[in-house]
């Protein structure tokens, strides 16, 4: 982020980021991720989703049911220490209820303030008003955390005598979203990806040419690639048969490439007639998206949370972000 001006609104930064970032135990079904938390922030990741289970007056990481094997606060200490080495970067973090709370004697909100956000004053960007937030550049927040609200706060009275929640950083309910995650089986995938790729050109088409830093008021954009429930989450990123990088992709039989259901963007092999019959196989979001954003002239991509993203994908989002001037 070092080569991007301070003056960048933080709503026109095209940023990777993991979805449940953290999710690495639980077996196929709930691990979204292989790389550690410091891995992924020097890979490039800059969004990160956090999902918090209040438990005992603190925050535990969990993926529904499923303990991931760190705290809140190891999290918060590994993100101080990356952006202590490197103050030209910020972090975009989701924070979200997680699973059920126990053992607690306040509320979610009162943890997040009392145990972390007094015990890392200097690593949180909070902001005094709304308007703070609606106007947000890349120079205010570097070398912080930036909270994406996705939990309830107190109210209070607001700098024209209303009555509003108190806000820790951009609304998680405010962001335009794709993230719909729930693929019924595999054959759900590609109505996955046409959502994904919908998005794709929205946020692109978001952006006004003429007035790239004078709208008051711009919303984020998050685009989801992820998905599960009768789909695995490495088989949504990736289309492959089983676990691992170097496994084949799973294929679905002959297709009649001049029926509705011709599946236009997954890649094809052993055409006959003329091109007329081929096998399809599956791909995942992640490739897709990977191809879409390296063959066309995308300008802005806003949020992309992606499972296991590779470095490909990673490096082709961060350098969209040259093509704003």
């Amino acid at each position: 982020m070092s080569k991007i001006p301070d003056s960048r609104p933080l709503q026109l930064l095209s940023i990777p980021g993991t979805h449940d970032s953290l999710a690495r135990y639980g077996g196929e079904q709930f691990q979204c991720q292989t790389m550690q938390l410091h891995d992924q922030l020097e890979a490039g990741i800059r969004a990160l989703d956090m999902r918090c289970r209040h438990v005992a007056n603190s925050f535990l990481i969990y993926h529904a049911f499923v303990y991931q094997h760190i705290s809140f606060d190891q999290v918060l200490q590994i993100c101080r220490t990356f952006l202590k080495s490197n103050p030209t970067e910020m972090i975009i973090m989701r924070i979200k209820k997680e699973w059920l709370a126990e053992g607690n004697t306040r509320d979610f909100e009162a943890t997040f303030r009392q145990q972390y956000l007094n015990k890392f004053p200097e690593l949180f960007w909070i902001p005094s008003k709304l308007s703070d937030v609606n106007n947000l550049t890349l120079g205010q927040v570097r070398g912080k955390i930036v909270i994406f609200q996705d939990f309830d706060s107190r109210r209070r009275l607001d700098e024209n005598g209303n009555t509003t929640s108190i806000i820790y950083g951009p609304h998680w309910t405010d962001t335009i979203i794709q993230d719909d995650f729930t693929l019924l089986t595999i054959w759900s995938l590609y109505s996955k990806w046409l959502k994904v790729k919908s998005h794709l050109y929205a946020t692109n088409a978001s952006l006004n040419a003429n007035s790239t830093h004078q709208q008051d008021v711009r919303p984020f954009y998050v685009n989801f690639l992820s998905g599960s429930i009768g789909a695995k989450p490495y088989f949504v990123a990736s289309g492959h048969t089983k676990w691992g990088s170097d496994a084949p992709r799973q294929y679905f039989g002959l297709v009649n490439s001049h029926s509705p259901y011709h599946y236009d963007d997954f890649p094809r092999d052993k055409c006959m007639l003329g091109g007329r019959y081929c096998l399809v196989y599956f791909d995942g979001t992640n490739m897709l998206t990977y191809h879409r954003l390296t063959t066309e002239p995308f300008r802005f991509v806003g949020i992309i949370y992606s499972d296991f993203p590779g470095c490909g994908l990673i490096r082709t989002i961060v350098d969209i972000n040259d093509n704003i001037v």
